[in-house]
């Protein structure tokens, strides 16, 4: 699994449901996030593989301005979430 986190400038929730919809077809099995709440304007992607050319020309393309922050291939127990 990678993990891969962007800065982007999506500014409001609408926006960042139709961009997490049109990018799940290129994750399969992953995960697509966004924390507006930050100041970068978190967008999160769990995939098989890393992806982020592709995410990086598809916000461009549809407006949208996005930098790479980090990226990490991670051992599927590494995310496993922690029970609250």
């Amino acid at each position: 699994m990678v993990v891969e986190i962007f800065k982007t400038d999506v500014s409001d929730s609408g926006q960042a449901e139709a961009l997490s919809k049109s990018l799940k077809p290129m994750v399969a099995d992953g995960r697509v996030t966004f924390d507006l709440e930050d100041v970068d304007k978190i967008l999160r992607i769990e995939s098989e593989g890393g992806i982020a050319e592709q995410v990086i020309r598809f916000l461009d393309a549809n407006g949208y301005s996005c930098k790479l922050l980090y990226s990490r291939a991670t051992l599927s127990y590494e995310i496993e979430r922690i029970p609250q």
